[in-house]
């Protein structure tokens, strides 16, 4: 999660990166760090690669990506998260 600060306050930026190719997949903004955050750069990658098979995730272990609803998002594609 990268924070960057405007004229209105901080905003958050969560992004996926394809760890072969290193292009941005798909990325998210919100005005406040949570889970939210992670879970919509994730649904939106998946929907953008529509994978056919199981992908694997790489977090920094953060609060939002260690959460219920970040792990919930991810059970449908069937990826593994280390």
């Amino acid at each position: 999660m990268t924070y960057i600060r405007t004229q209105q306050g901080w905003l958050y930026l969560a992004f996926v990166l394809d760890l072969y190719s290193r292009r941005v997949v798909s990325w998210a903004f919100l005005n406040q760090p949570n889970s939210e955050l992670s879970v919509r750069a994730i649904n939106l990658a998946v929907q953008l690669r529509q994978p056919k098979q199981s992908m694997l995730f790489h977090t920094d272990q953060g609060v939002q990506c260690a959460s219920k609803a970040f792990r919930q998002a991810l059970q449908p594609n069937t990826s593994t998260m280390r």
